[in-house]
């Protein structure tokens, strides 16, 4: 009997997986976080397949790279958190009143919410990660520490 349920699980986490990968694999050119589709879709596969544990890695560093970017400046963070806006306006315009916007619809305006949903949250990330870097740097210095790598400051601390 367990083997018979290793492989029922096995077959719905591919099944399952793959369909949330290839939703995400999709909002890469369609509206909606394609970034974070393909992560969960990995994410979900990775469970039962080395393969996919591989990949989750790059994509998480990916996203890491991308909400760096978005918080690396106030320029950046202002510029992606408008964008954000922009998207969570026109998706809820286009769940709400789906004739003001060509082609719009309900699935449309989903997209688009969950997407300005996750431009906003990756730069609120990316902007914290910033100020936590900045604080550590200007406590080192108070303390005549010079900062090399991140997990130096920690050791020494």
């Amino acid at each position: 009997m367990p083997g018979l349920l290793r492989m029922v699980r096995r077959g719905a986490v591919t099944v399952v997986g793959a369909t949330v990968l290839v939703a995400g694999l999709l909002m890469l050119v369609l509206p909606g976080p394609g970034l974070l589709g393909t992560a969960a879709g990995l994410a979900i596969l990775a469970t039962e397949y080395a393969w996919a544990r591989k990949h989750v890695h790059h994509v998480r560093r990916r996203a890491h790279d991308v909400t760096a970017l978005a918080g690396a400046s106030p320029l950046n963070t202002a510029v992606a958190i408008g964008f954000g806006a922009v998207l969570l306006a026109v998706g809820t315009v286009a769940v709400v009143a789906p004739d003001l916007i060509p082609f719009a619809g309900v699935g449309v305006g989903v997209g688009l919410l969950l997407s300005g949903t996750a431009i906003v949250v990756g730069t609120v990330v990316g902007y914290r990660e910033r100020l936590l870097a900045l604080r550590l740097r200007r406590e080192a210095e108070r303390h005549g520490m010079t900062l090399g790598a991140p997990s130096q400051l920690s050791e020494e601390r």
